[in-house]
Formats: C-alpha cells, structure tokens, sequence
C-alpha cells in the first residue's frame, strides 16, 4: 500500500515511544506478544466469515533493525480471537522515500485467512504516527494484493481522502506557497552591561508553515565571545560527518556516549523540537562547538545532533555555521549552512530550535545599556524569507568604571625642529574586563605639531582604504606605523600595519565628495581582524585633532599606536610667527577628550614626553 504523496512520518510520535524486537513479537511462535505497551501505536480489526466475531489486537511500532526485515520502520500486527483461540501474527516492512518521506508498506507471506474487511487504526492526536498533506483536496492512496490462489496475479486499486483546512484549521494554503511567519527570541540570560553571561536564542515555527532551511543571526554591538583557552573542533573531525545529511543509521548513540569533538571545544547546547501537533519531539543531544575559518569567516560554531528519537537512531548531523566579524565594529553575524528537511525519509519538520551558549567565562556582553536588537533572517523551503528582530537590551552600566589612561611620546633626537616629523608613540589602558569600552576617542596635539602628507612615501586611495582587506590593496609605502591591541578575550595580541589613507567627506547639497585630510586605517590581524579608523582634523586656530569614532565595545587592556617618524613620517614640527620653533624648548601638552560605551566621559590633559634632554625637558611651561 502506497500512502498519498505528503503522508508522512510524524516526529512528533517518537515522544515515549519503544520498540517491539522480533523476538518480543514472538514471530512464528504461538502465544501473546510479549510487546511494551509503549510500543503500541494502534489497532487492526479482521472481519472474517469463518468466525461470527472479528479478530482484534494491536498495532506495534517494530525495533530499528530487530525486525524480519534489518529495516528502520516496521510493523507488527497481533489480532486475535481469544473465545476461539485464534492469534495471529503479522509483520509489514515500511519504506520511505529518501527525498519526499512517501511511505509504502508491504505485508507478505501472510497466513490463508480469508476475511471480508480489515481495519488499520492507527494513533492520532497531538502525537499521531502520520502527518496529513501541507495541502488541500484529495490525496490518493494505491493499492495492490495478491491471493494465496493466484500468486503472481495483482489486484489493484485507488482510494482518495479530502483535506479540507490548513494544519490550524483555517483555509486551505495554496500549493507551494504556504505561511512562513517564524518567530524569534533572543538575549543575555543575565542581562548586566560588561560581564559573562549565557547567550540564548530560539526560534520558533508555526505548525502547518514552510519548513525551516537555513537562518542568519546578528548579534548586537558588544555581544562578544573570549575565545582565549578554547581550541577548536579539528576540520579533520567535522569532515567526518556528511554535509547536508546523515551519518550512518544507528550511530547516535556513539556520538551521545563519545562525542568527536573535544570537550574542551564545547561552547553550548542545542535543543530540536520537532514534528506536527502541539506537542514536538524534544531533541535533547545538540552540542555546538568551537571551529575554526570556514567560508571566509574567521570562526565557525559547529552544531552537531544525535539525532536519536524514542526507538529511532538516525544518525548524527552537523550543521557549520560561519561567524562573521564585522570588521569596523566587531559585530558579530552568524550564518548557517542549509538545515536538514528530512532524514532517511522522516521530514524533521523542525517547530522550535533552541541554541544555548552557556560555557562558563565564553559569552560576553555589552557595555552599552542603548536599546539595541538580535536581528535573524530565516529562510523557509519555498523560498520564503523572514526578517526578525527581537529587543536586546542590557542593564547597569553606571556600575562599570571608565578611567582610561592614556600615554604619549614623541621620538626622533633630531626630529624636534621646524620642518621636522618626529615619531609619535600613544598607549592606551582602557581598564579591560571590567571598564567600559571605549566608544570615542578625541586627541587635540599641541599647535607646535601638524599633518605633513605630503612627506608621506605613498596615500592609500579611499577605495581601498576602506575596503576590509585593504592591507592586500593599499601600496606599501602607504604604511606608516604598526598597531597592538591587548585583550583577555583573546589568546593573542591583535597586530598589524597602520595605513595612511586618502579620506572624503559627501556634501549634503550636492553629493559631491570633497577630500578631507588623510585618515590612519590600523588593520589589526589576528584570530579575528579588526580595522580602526582614526580620522584627522583641525580646530579654528588650526590645532590638528585625531578622532577614533565607533571603537568596537570590546574590554581592551592595552592599546599600542606607534606613527614612524623621520623620512617619511606624516606628522611634523611647525613654526611661529616669530619663526622656527624646537618642541624642546617648551612642555608638549595634547587634550584628550574620550566617551565609553556606557556614556561616561572624561576629559583630560596630557604631557607628552618628548626625546629632549633632561634640561630640556624641564623648561618653563
């Protein structure tokens, strides 16, 4: 019996669900099924004219594997007579189609009972065996049997059913483009500003709605993850599992008893509820791991499901997901490789997926108390997609210090007279865990020093300057000095070149882009990349000012900026209007004015060293 193309099987009744192994049935030996009640998933009625009564007893679900057939699905049949003393027993394989879920049972070499009528109930309700069509109208199921007399004779025939409302009982879909209206809920469990906390995020899908096949998260600003400590899942172990489907039938177990990634990999959990009605299947047995670069990102987390449900082992999937870093704001967006539909021909009809990430000391979040959001685009199988925000928000943040301290010299002997371009070495301590981020940084030098571009060896144009790669685009003599930020979040410190880059500013009445003075691109290299845009500008009495807007909200704590100084150095030494000036003759002072992330500032005067001598240095102010 070939049932209708979208009956299918329901995930939903693996729910304290068992299975009858074959010697439990008792095949072939006479007496009572020695079957557990929970493997009982309907009942058949035989009407026969050689009894005045009909022969009635259970449906059960056979084990995977312990059956006459090795298959994954089974049935067994046991009607019976007790006031005759009549039992019998039948065992029916069940095929699904791999790709569709369409069942076809077969029933043969069954005992010559003539009868007139046999009846096939089988569990409904929230955890019923089977799933209707997605669709309406009539749905078409073929037949064929044989008789003891006439083996090799079919007979055949057809039956129809209608569906006539969709899965909530409202109207009918039309084919091939039902709703898709997922839900999304997403957020710190322990909401405070500038500390670990678990990261959860659920989605959810109604009952009747495309099914679910791939989403894309973005985390808001700050909600970050030390990595420091944790290895990865090898490539090696993830290239184990099959993309896009399975592991072997029956090794969900292992992987539950054995996992193929280190522990010490592990960041979270993942929890599947899947199957029609309004009760899913929980999947308890998702583990995501740390992973490295995949698909361009410099992160992965690798979900990996023992997929195993009440008597069901299907195997073990692994679903990557590349994290992508924002490379201005170290934002954060998590995009999924295509999730399973179906396994070894039981639609997932996945209703609420669940990831929890939960290792102690991982999760990090803001230190930012703005009202922000976890956006996710989720795409359905009928090539629906839905854009889904959920409120984020964080709290305390007046409790974080915000104190940072800032150091600047300049170097270069001979570099102190007019015309000359001393090197410029800055330090920054932010304070690191514990301390808001800064979010702006606003240096105001001291009139005696000013941008020379000109002296630069090359200018990086804008277009490359501010591409995310741009240390493969920009000409070598636009480097101008090297950059290192210090972090706990991270094993190592992030390193890499300063850029001297051509800047433009858009007109607001023409759209013309006017050039504006050059700005510094800090490409930072490490486990992740990061690129740090300092821009340049000069007050009213032409005091050079050098602004970081939009500092990632990321527990810095130390910052290296070192500007070379000399042939090509870009900043120099001024003069007066009484002529030639020498930076040693007089203290150097810059004003820092500087807003953390949780909206506190600080404002600031700063001496700088110079490279004078002793005296020199202590000349009048």
């Amino acid at each position: 019996m070939k049932l209708p193309a979208g009956v299918t099987v329901n995930p939903a009744a693996a729910g304290g669900l068992t299975g009858c192994t074959e010697a439990e049935m008792g095949m072939g030996k006479a007496g009572a099924p020695a079957c557990p009640a929970s493997s009982k998933i309907g009942e058949v009625r035989i009407e026969t004219p050689t009894l005045d009564e009909p022969l009635v007893g259970p449906i059960y679900q056979a084990a995977q594997g312990a059956n006459p057939f090795g298959s994954l699905l089974a049935l067994y049949m046991a009607p019976v007579s007790e006031r005759y003393g009549v039992r019998i027993k039948l065992a029916g394989e069940v095929k699904a189609d791999p790709a569709t879920g369409q069942l076809t049972t077969s029933f043969l070499d069954n005992p010559q009972l003539p009868f007139t009528k046999l009846t096939m109930s089988l569990k409904g309700g929230s955890r019923a065996v089977l799933v209707n069509p997605p669709t309406c109208g009539t749905h078409t199921t073929a037949w064929s049997m044989t008789s003891h007399a006439r083996p090799n004779v079919a007979v055949t025939g057809t039956d129809g059913f209608q569906v006539t409302s969709g899965a909530d009982g409202g109207a009918c879909p039309p084919a091939g483009a039902q709703a898709f209206a997922p839900g999304l809920e997403a957020g710190a469990v322990s909401p405070v500003a500038g500390a670990f906390s678990p990261l959860a995020v659920r989605l959810l899908r109604g009952d009747g709605q495309q099914q679910l096949t791939g989403l894309s998260v973005k985390l808001p600003q700050g909600m970050i993850g030390k990595l420091a400590g944790i290895p990865y899942c090898p490539d090696a172990v993830l290239a184990r599992f099959p993309a896009g489907t399975n592991t072997p039938l029956g090794t969900a177990a292992g992987e539950i008893a054995s996992p193929s990634c280190p522990a010490a990999s592990q960041v979270g959990r993942v929890t599947v509820g899947a199957g029609a009605g309004s009760t899913p299947f929980y999947l308890q047995t998702g583990r995501a791991y740390l992973a490295g670069p995949y698909k361009g990102a410099p992160l992965s987390l690798a979900v990996v499901m023992a997929v195993k449900a009440g008597p069901f082992d299907l195997g073990n999937v692994m679903v990557r997901n590349a994290i992508h870093v924002d490379r201005r704001t170290a934002q954060l967006t998590v995009v999924s490789d295509p999730l399973p539909t179906i396994l070894a021909g039981i639609p997932l009809r996945i209703r609420d997926l669940r990831v929890e990430v939960d290792r102690d000391g991982f999760a990090f979040t803001p230190s930012d108390c703005t009202a922000d959001a976890v956006e996710a685009t989720v795409a359905g199988d009928q090539g629906a997609r839905a854009a889904l925000s959920n409120r984020f928000q964080v709290a305390d943040c007046a409790r974080l210090g915000f104190a940072p301290k800032i150091g600047l010299r300049l170097a270069g002997r001979r570099q102190t007279t007019t015309g000359r371009h001393p090197a410029v070495r800055a330090v920054v301590r932010p304070g690191g865990i514990g301390a808001a981020a800064i979010r702006t940084a606003r240096v105001k030098l001291p009139r005696s020093l000013a941008l020379d571009p000109e002296n630069a060896e090359a200018l990086c144009e804008f277009a490359d300057g501010t591409k995310p790669d741009l240390e493969n685009h920009c000409p070598a003599g636009s480097k101008v000095g090297r950059a290192r930020a210090k972090t706990a979040l991270l094993d190592e410190d992030l390193v890499g070149d300063v850029y001297f880059v051509k800047n433009v500013r858009i007109d607001p009445e023409t759209g013309n882009e006017i050039r504006t003075l050059p700005m510094i691109v800090a490409a930072l290299r490490g486990q992740i990349a990061i690129n740090l845009v300092g821009t340049s500008s000069t007050t009213r009495n032409g005091q050079l000012v050098a602004t970081f807007a939009n500092v990632p909200d990321a527990p810095i704590g130390r910052f290296n900026l070192n500007i070379q100084g000399g042939a090509n150095g870009i900043l120099a030494v001024t003069g007066s209007r009484s002529g030639d000036i020498d930076i040693c003759d007089t203290r150097q002072r810059a004003r820092a004015v500087m807003r953390g992330h949780n909206g506190k500032r600080i404002n600031r005067r700063i001496g700088i060293r110079t490279p004078c001598a002793r005296k020199a240095n202590r000349a009048k102010r």
